[in-house]
């Protein structure tokens, strides 16, 4: 199974070919989406095409930035950041000559803003542990989805990160409940891997909050150690961590993609076997008053 690249691939794209392809530099007015709602809006007007405007939406943007996401972005792109155009959460311009780095380390960090956003509650609850610091609320809730929310719960030395995944469709909570387990099964095969549960009922650790049990809820809780979330292993944490949800519904899809070619497959070849099985058609002998066959002159 693959992992979901956090870079957002078009953006990516378009930067770098625009960098290396000055004859690309052409307006444009284009509006993108990513996961988890997310929009981005992307323009380069007319005189002004070694410019690149890449404005972002985010349903929960207020809710980030409790968690230091407005300040992380100044830090990121603080000389990039523009007036935020209307209806957006924020606007960035990119220069697309003058550049003193390879294009594409240039361009993706410019991919992941959607990241750099969405990872902001896990990047303030992870810097808190390496600090020993003692948090003033026992649960982070966001919901960032329609029935869907993510919870940390932070500890000493650790915290337990919690999905709350909604699945309508029970071919999709079959399949899920199979890749679940498989998450649930990799630390008896991978050493120090973080332990995973998954349940239909809330998990105790969030027990506070009152939720109730729905049928087509399931959470999933995964606990990470300091040595999860230690020098480098912080950021393929915040690369991956975020992702789980978009993670498993783009496996899920692409095992129901699979099941239905099978399923064609299967059903063309049967339908070549009952084909071959027709017996030859009995032709019809005509006979005379007497017995005889009748044979046409």
């Amino acid at each position: 199974m693959i992992l979901l690249d956090p870079t957002n691939r078009i953006l990516f794209d378009l930067i770098v070919s625009r960098i290396k392809n000055p004859e690309e530099r052409i307006p444009c007015d284009y509006l993108m989406a990513d996961f988890d709602g997310v929009l981005y809006h992307v323009l380069s007007l007319k005189g002004q095409t070694d410019i690149l405007i890449i404005s972002i939406s985010i349903k929960i943007y207020d809710d980030l930035c409790k968690y230091g996401a407005d300040s992380i972005l100044h830090n990121l792109y603080g000389e990039n950041i523009i007036e935020t155009e209307r209806g957006y959460n924020m606007t960035i311009q990119i220069p697309l000559t003058g550049i003193k780095v390879a294009p594409e380390k240039y361009a993706s960090k410019f991919a992941r803003l959607k990241r750099n956003l969405f990872s902001a509650p896990f990047r303030y609850v992870f810097e808190g542990i390496a600090k020993g610091e003692t948090f003033k609320e026992p649960v982070f809730q966001i919901t960032y989805r329609e029935d869907e929310s993510f919870f940390i719960v932070p500890g000493q030395g650790q915290c337990t990160i919690i999905f709350s995944m909604c699945f309508k469709d029970m071919g999709d909570q079959v399949l899920s409940r199979v890749f679940l387990q498989e998450f649930a099964n990799t630390q008896k095969a991978v050493r120090n891997a973080p332990p995973v549960t998954f349940s239909p009922n809330p998990p105790r650790e969030i027990s506070s909050l009152r939720l109730s049990p729905k049928p087509e809820i399931t959470y999933i809780s995964l606990v990470l150690f300091q040595r999860h979330i230690d020098g480098p292993k912080k950021a393929t944490a915040l690369d991956l961590v975020p992702m789980i949800r978009n993670y498993l519904h783009y496996h899920i899809k692409c095992t129901k993609a699979y099941i239905h070619i099978r399923m064609r497959a299967r059903a063309e070849s049967l339908l070549k076997i009952l084909n071959r099985a027709k017996p030859e058609p009995i032709k019809k002998v005509r006979k005379t008053i007497s017995g005889r066959t009748f044979r046409q002159k």
